[in-house]
């Protein structure tokens, strides 16, 4: 047996891990990403498809922590825990960046569907993204559809922006980026 193949399913990547035929067989939990939030901005994104994609219900259990969460498509749209304060962010969506505020470092697990079809209508200028896999994707196969000009990702070591280089570096599952673009086109990772 060859020591570098799995020897079970790894469920919701819709690849055949186990090198049986058959993709995602045996499969019967919703496949789910951990999210170890920091204390402050945290740039995340869903990969998945949800059965109720409000914020207060995917968030639910660790909504007592949540400060603010944004989000970015032309212009910035924001949810804040209070009430007395408007929010113009209630949803969260695949393929979409959010940068989630947290007041103490916590975790999350979030469950759901990938949409492998799934795709995104992205304007000329910045755009905050996110892939809809629970594996690497290298940032020029993800992109090769797309006129950008640069992409960035946020080191929370140092509380800056990090350019990146789309030959050499991944998109991470999970993880919100900047992209530029030249021209308007379509995500589809």
């Amino acid at each position: 047996e060859n020591p570098s193949t799995p020897e079970e399913e790894l469920c919701g990547n819709n690849l055949d891990d186990d090198c049986d035929g058959a993709i995602d067989d045996g499969c019967t939990q919703l496949p789910f990403i951990e999210y170890n939030l920091l204390q402050g901005y945290n740039f995340i994104t869903i990969p998945f498809v949800l059965n109720d994609n409000s914020i207060s219900s995917v968030f639910n259990p660790i909504i007592n922590e949540i400060n603010r969460i944004y989000s970015y498509n032309i212009n910035w749209v924001v949810f804040r825990t209070s009430p007395i304060i408007p929010s113009n962010l209630n949803t969260i969506d695949s393929l979409k960046g959010y940068i989630v505020i947290v007041n103490n470092p916590t975790i999350i697990t979030i469950q759901g569907n990938i949409d492998i079809n799934a795709q995104r209508s992205l304007q000329t200028g910045w755009n905050l993204i996110g892939t809809n896999s629970l594996n690497n994707i290298p940032i020029n196969t993800a992109l090769q559809s797309l006129d950008y000009g640069s992409v960035w990702k946020y080191d929370n070591n140092i509380n800056d922006y990090i350019q990146l280089n789309p030959n050499i570096d991944i998109f991470e599952p999970g993880k919100a980026y900047w992209i530029y673009l030249n021209n308007p086109g379509i995500f589809n990772p």
